[in-house]
């Protein structure tokens, strides 16, 4: 009888042992499981919150959530103050045309790494082609007759407008001055 009771108490063991592995194992899966959603969930809300890389109607110039319209902002920027149309601060010094070419050679790496592909990708490669012509000017005429310049500056006005919805220059002076106190649109 006592071999019985021996048996009986180490299969009631055993049985215990078992039961308590398989809990075990069943909480270790579901928080295999619980950890999979959380990343999946996190993984979504990464996608959510990721910039749009690509050029986007409606977009606008913060680069956190549209990186090719910040891009493009930023080249009308700087082809708007190589124009006169934006401010802008050289230390106190006339704009140059080394500065110019520096602000259009800015403008210019800003297009290459904008992502496109639509109706206007050909209008941003002429002002690409554009921008190469107007650096390429050993002399470049007064400010406001530099063909180039303006042309590239009037394509990325129109395309800041149609995918950022506005855009806004300032006429100023040869030292990036105002000229006068209100904005004009162009």
């Amino acid at each position: 009888m006592r071999k019985i009771m021996i048996a009986l108490g180490i299969s009631t063991v055993l049985s215990t042992l078992v039961a308590f592995m398989v809990l075990e194992q069943r909480a270790t899966e579901d928080q295999g499981n619980l950890q999979k959603d959380a990343n999946a969930e996190k993984e979504d809300t990464r996608e959510e919150d990721a910039p749009i890389r690509e050029l986007t109607v409606g977009g606008n110039a913060n680069s956190e959530e549209y990186i090719s319209n910040s891009r493009l902002y930023l080249a009308h920027s700087l082809s708007a103050s190589a124009t006169l149309n934006q401010t802008f601060d050289t230390g106190g010094e006339p704009l140059n045309h080394e500065v110019r070419r520096s602000m259009l050679n800015g403008a210019k790496e800003n297009l290459e790494m904008i992502v496109y592909e639509g109706e206007k990708e050909d209008k941003l490669q002429r002002a690409i082609d554009l921008i190469d012509k107007a650096i390429k000017q050993d002399n470049p005429p007064e400010p406001n007759d530099r063909v180039y310049d303006n042309q590239v500056h009037d394509i990325l006005h129109e395309l800041l407008e149609h995918f950022n919805g506005s855009a806004k220059d300032i006429e100023v002076d040869i030292m990036g001055n105002p000229v006068d106190e209100e904005t004009q649109a162009h």
